[in-house]
């Protein structure tokens, strides 16, 4: 059973003070979110959430310089930490997360999305997310398998820019999953990761980044095209038995050439009934614990590309991201493609969770009845 309390975060953790404590006079679900300089984006992130039914957001701001920590202010649904001296997101993200939610959110339901990530699910036009997580506990669900899907719009990545209005609108497209050697596609992670981070045992890949920037090759060989094909599509199994992980690790070996040993991943774990003690890999993507995934699944729509390639540029002198922000180095090394559109022939328009939901980027379970 699912039993709530009321939220009261702490004035410090080792590596945090609190700023700004917002009053609580509820204890609904928790919003987590860490944000640098995303006064761009931010109210839109807060709205989203509130339109479903957050009313308390946790936000370390990690020493943003720009308008964030001013609108931050004005939330009164918001508490706010910021980095002690000497604590940097680089180092510390891990135990930024994890301190707090261990002291506020064990045993609780917690939505971990980024600032530009928005979440969606089936019925949540019906459902707000208490009624949604209430449907997961039915189940004896313990988290919510949950893709990140780079959104954009048909214009060059050098005019990604938002400046206003609503960014499902300025940036509506998608990869569609139709075909796993060419988008988005569940494979399992290294063994070594899946040691450490048992959940989820296969994680998404793929996505507009992945397409244009992070593909080996851009052909593929038949054997290669056959096995993602065969084994990395989006129906196949989030909890694979014995044959199947066969399947998927022998897949993810023979598929190498075509997509780097090491792809990033476009896995979170979205939504979580938080465990004190449990430990994630840097961002929510897994969890130190083995959990019972939900039938249905989620997806963040995310805003990754809102300042166009000079919101790149940022993130490769800051420095702070995975191995000092490889991905991000390794995107400026095609300038060219910032160029182009990216829309293509497996592009969709988002419209809603159905979107999703036709292509298979999103599971419906079925909803359990007292």
């Amino acid at each position: 059973m699912n039993t709530r309390r009321i939220i009261r975060p702490p004035d410090s953790t080792e590596l945090l003070i609190c700023e700004k404590r917002s009053s609580p006079n509820s204890s609904d679900i928790l919003c987590f979110a860490l944000c640098h300089n995303e006064a761009h984006i931010l109210l839109q992130f807060l709205e989203h959430y509130r339109s479903i039914g957050v009313k308390h957001f946790i936000i370390v701001d990690d020493h943003s310089t720009d308008k964030t920590p001013e609108i931050l202010a004005g939330q009164d649904d918001v508490t706010v930490y910021k980095p002690k001296s000497g604590s940097s997101y680089s180092k510390d993200k891990i135990s930024w997360r994890c301190d707090l939610l261990d002291k506020v959110a064990d045993q609780q339901w917690v939505l971990l999305p980024d600032v530009d990530e928005h979440l969606v699910y089936p019925n949540m036009e019906n459902w707000d997310i208490q009624v949604f997580t209430g449907q997961l506990e039915t189940e004896g669900a313990q988290a919510l398998f949950t893709v990140m899907v780079d959104m954009y719009a048909d214009e060059p990545l050098k005019d990604h820019r938002f400046s206003g209005g609503n960014l499902k609108e300025a940036f509506p497209f998608f990869d569609s999953p139709s075909d796993p050697a060419f988008s988005y596609r569940l494979l399992p992670p290294a063994k070594r990761f899946l040691k450490r981070f048992p959940t989820p045992p296969i994680c998404a890949y793929g996505g507009v980044r992945d397409r244009l920037f992070f593909s080996e090759s851009h052909s593929t060989s038949i054997i290669a095209a056959w096995l993602l094909r065969k084994f990395a599509h989006f129906e196949r199994p989030l909890d694979p038995n014995f044959f199947q992980s066969i399947e998927n690790s022998v897949t993810r070996q023979l598929t190498k050439k075509r997509f780097g040993a090491n792809p990033f991943s476009m896995t979170k774990i979205g939504l979580v009934k938080w465990e004190k003690g449990m430990k994630l890999p840097g961002g929510p993507h897994a969890v130190s614990r083995r959990l019972k995934l939900a039938a249905t699944t989620g997806a963040f729509l995310h805003f990754n590309f809102t300042n166009g390639i000079g919101g790149v540029e940022y993130v490769v002198k800051r420095g702070q991201h995975a191995g000092g922000s490889v991905i991000y180095k390794k995107i400026l090394d095609e300038p060219d493609q910032f160029e182009l559109s990216p829309y293509c022939d497996i592009s969709r328009r988002f419209c809603g969770p159905k979107s999703f939901i036709d292509c298979g980027l999103l599971r419906v379970g079925k909803p359990k009845t007292h």
